[in-house]
């Protein structure tokens, strides 16, 4: 559990009413002009010139590289926040394949830079959209943890995966996308070496997973014509959500093995899209279970119907 009372006030209440923040273009410390209203800027894509995309401290972190926030037992590392666009009103649906592939560039920069860092144990990229999802900005925006220790979900699914590795010899990513492609009834897209489908044990309605047909351990490991892909993969995926009405409040999650197994034969790197679109009730949190409304299949053939 993570205690951050300094960002009180910062999140949604819950449940929160779908879409944006109502936070106006001008006061936006996101939008070009206001850059002296955030933190300084890291790193930004292009490198000269005005920026495209920005990437900043956050200032309301929750981890730190050299102090605890509360307590001796608080994270250490880093937290970054990443302006994706100069526009205020575009989401990643509108935005250009070229622009998004930009954007996961710096992403996959950065990861490499945190991840090199002394101590870092876990180094995590994802995104929010929309009050559901935990947006306090209306401005396109992504973020960057570097933590000091590993999240007991992520090692647990190295666990698994470096277990299934020994015991078949295969690596789990690809036997479930083998799975996925012959079963074919959850499969979205197939295209530029990226393959989109709704998990056959889905957490959320509509959900969807981006996986690469060549597996790769981390976004850096990506080939630049697999960075085009997965960036013309995203901008579809998020056009069908859209058009299939469960686009407006959504995560986008970079899921990367622990940094002293990256590269392991057992790793691999996927992107997860979870529309919130429901919440938990009385049985998810009485027993941990998930209750899915829409089944993966049904949720993969709407999307397949609408044009993206």
């Amino acid at each position: 559990m993570l205690v951050a009372p300094h960002r009180r006030g910062l999140g949604p209440p819950a449940p929160a009413a779908p879409g944006l923040p109502d936070v106006p273009r001008e006061r936006c410390p996101f939008c070009p002009g206001r850059e002296s209203e955030t933190e300084a800027t890291l790193a930004q894509a292009p490198a000269e010139g005005p920026w495209a995309v920005r990437v900043v401290d956050n200032r309301y972190p929750l981890a730190t590289p050299t102090s605890a926030l509360t307590g001796t037992s608080a994270l250490r590392g880093a937290h970054e926040l990443v302006v994706e666009t100069r526009a205020h009103d575009l989401d990643l649906p509108d935005f250009t394949v070229a622009h998004t592939a930009m954007w996961l560039g710096v992403l996959a920069a950065r990861l490499e830079v945190l991840a090199a860092r002394p101590g870092i144990a876990t180094v995590m990229a994802f995104r929010i959209r929309g009050r559901r999802a935990g947006s306090s900005q209306p401005h396109a925006h992504s973020q960057l943890v570097a933590l000091d220790r590993v999240p007991s979900s992520i090692a647990q699914r190295d666990a698994r995966a470096r277990a299934h590795l020994e015991q078949t010899g295969r690596a789990l990513l690809d036997d479930t996308l083998r799975d996925e492609l012959a079963d074919g009834r959850r499969i979205v897209r197939d295209a530029g070496g990226m393959v989109t489908h709704c998990p056959y044990a889905s957490q959320h309605p509509h959900e969807l997973r981006l996986v690469p047909r060549a597996r790769v351990s981390t976004l850096s490991a990506l080939t630049p014509a697999a960075l085009d892909g997965l960036a013309a993969a995203l901008v579809d995926a998020t056009r069908r959500l859209r058009a299939a009405g469960a686009g407006s409040d959504y995560n986008v999650l970079v899921h990367e093995p622990p940094v002293a197994s990256r590269g392991a034969p057992w790793t691999g790197m996927y992107v997860e899209l979870a529309p919130r679109t429901t919440t938990q009730a009385g049985l998810e949190l009485a027993s941990g279970a998930t209750v899915l409304t829409l089944a993966p299949e049904d949720a993969a053939r709407s999307l397949r119907a609408v044009a993206p």
